[in-house]
């Protein structure tokens, strides 16, 4: 089944491959089944791709910026051609997770402008996700309180202008976020 996800007017669809499946009951290695559905996704081997690097690009495919997720019962992969957005990420939770209001000093500072519906698990998701695609190309963000949202955008602290998109699809229960790096951001 193809799932349609938030994908920025400024970038071409054809130029996004994403899969979203919820893990069986036996699955002993959720991490290990999602890389290797990234393979499948790609149409590739671990040979022929070589080493996942930094959860981001695989070292004989650097024209691809990829991003991995992986829950309780559900995993999500994503790979922009890096001519398109030089980062992506994505992030999959469960709707039904609640995040006490105490942990999120973690990850909401004072610039984020949260759109009202933006519940924690929303805010949260999308942060991973926004983190996912920007921190490789970053040596400033380390961490999700480095980074704010502001409705569909996100940028770093201190910085005005953003550095991505980020948005919400809800696919079977999860809440997943995909975000991209904009191209002019990190050339």
């Amino acid at each position: 089944m193809v799932h349609k996800i938030f994908t920025p007017s400024w970038l071409q669809p054809e130029s996004i491959k994403f899969d979203f499946f919820l893990y069986g009951d036996n699955l002993k290695n959720p991490q290990e089944h999602t890389k290797n559905q990234l393979l499948k996704l790609l149409n590739t081997t671990k040979e022929q791709a070589g080493e996942l690097l930094n959860y981001d690009y695989f070292e004989n495919l650097p024209f691809l910026t990829t991003s991995i997720s992986h829950g309780q019962i559900a995993g999500a992969v994503i790979s922009v051609d890096k001519s398109q957005s030089p980062g992506v990420g994505v992030d999959v939770e469960q709707s039904r997770r609640i995040i006490d209001k105490k942990t999120s000093k973690f990850f909401i500072n004072s610039n984020d402008i949260l759109d009202g519906k933006d519940d924690l698990i929303y805010t949260w998701t999308k942060k991973e996700a926004a983190f996912k695609a920007i921190a490789p190309l970053s040596k400033k963000i380390k961490i999700l309180n480095h980074l704010w949202i502001r409705g569909n955008e996100f940028g770093e602290v201190g910085l005005a202008h953003p550095h991505g998109e980020v948005n919400i699809t809800l696919i079977k229960d999860q809440v997943v976020a995909t975000a991209y790096v904009l191209k002019t951001t990190h050339p």
